[in-house]
């Protein structure tokens, strides 16, 4: 049994840190969205 609460602990963590760099790289993707669209506009 203990083997199934580690598993999903370290599931539990892992999913976390993928949710965390994918909100971080859509922030980037915007981020870099509206320069792109600053450049075209000017």
């Amino acid at each position: 049994m203990q083997n199934i609460a580690e598993s999903s602990e370290l599931i539990a963590r892992t999913s976390g840190e993928i949710k965390q760099l994918v909100d971080e790289s859509i922030r980037k993707a915007v981020k870099l969205y509206e320069i792109l669209k600053h450049f075209k506009t000017s």
